[in-house]
C-alpha cells in the first residue's frame, strides 16, 4: 500500500469515527435523522447536580417529540423538574416549542445546575428562549449569551416572562441555585 492510500484510508477511517461519534453523541431526536425543520416541538432533558470535580452538570438524556404529552417525556419519579424554556415571551406554551430539564438530584440547592450548553435548546428545539418557568426552589439564576458560562450574564430571582430584547433567543448558558 502506498502512503498516499495509506494516508487516505487513515483519513476515511478518522472521518467514519467522527461521524460514528456524532450519532452517538447527539440527542435522541437528532439521532434519530431528524433534521432542524423537521425536530420535535417538545423536550424533556435530564441533568446532573453540579459536581465541584466535575463542573458544569452532565446531560443525562434528552428525550423529544412533537406530543407534549408523550410517554417519553415523563420523567421518572426520582427527576425533580427545574426549568422550562419557552420560545415566545409569556410563557405561551399552546402551538410552541418547549424544553423541560429536570435534575437527577433533586431541588435546587446553594451548589445547584449548570446548563453549559443550551444551545440545541435555544437553536433546535425553542427556536430562541424567550421566557422561562423555573421550578423546585431554583430561585437564582444567572444566564450568559455564550455557552459554557462566557459572556456577558444577567441575574434573575423570578420566573422570566420575557428575557428582554437584548437576551431575546441568546441565552446559551445557565445556572440555576437557591
Amino acid at each position: 500500500m502506498s502512503h498516499k492510500t495509506r494516508s487516505l484510508s487513515i483519513a476515511g477511517a478518522i472521518a467514519a469515527i467522527i461521524v460514528a461519534i456524532g450519532v452517538l453523541a447527539a440527542p435522541s431526536s437528532v439521532a434519530a435523522g431528524l433534521s432542524k425543520s423537521q425536530t420535535a416541538t417538545h423536550c424533556a432533558t435530564v441533568i446532573e447536580r453540579i459536581n465541584p470535580n466535575q463542573a458544569p452538570s452532565r446531560i443525562v438524556s434528552r428525550q423529544c417529540s412533537p406530543d407534549p404529552n408523550a410517554a417519553i417525556l415523563k420523567p421518572s419519579t426520582t427527576d425533580t423538574m427545574l426549568v422550562t424554556f419557552f420560545r415566545d415571551a409569556n410563557f405561551q406554551p399552546q402551538n410552541q416549542n418547549t424544553d423541560t430539564i429536570y435534575g437527577t438530584s433533586g431541588p435546587c440547592d446553594s451548589t445547584g445546575y449548570a446548563i453549559a450548553d443550551l444551545s440545541y435548546s435555544n437553536d433546535v428545539v425553542v427556536g430562541g428562549i424567550s421566557s422561562y418557568y423555573y421550578w423546585n426552589d431554583c430561585t437564582s439564576q444567572i444566564y450568559w449569551n455564550g455557552l459554557y458560562e462566557t459572556g456577558a450574564s444577567k441575574s434573575n430571582t423570578n420566573d422570566c416572562a420575557y428575557v428582554g430584547n437584548s437576551w431575546n433567543d441568546v441565552v446559551y448558558s445557565m445556572k440555576l441555585w437557591s
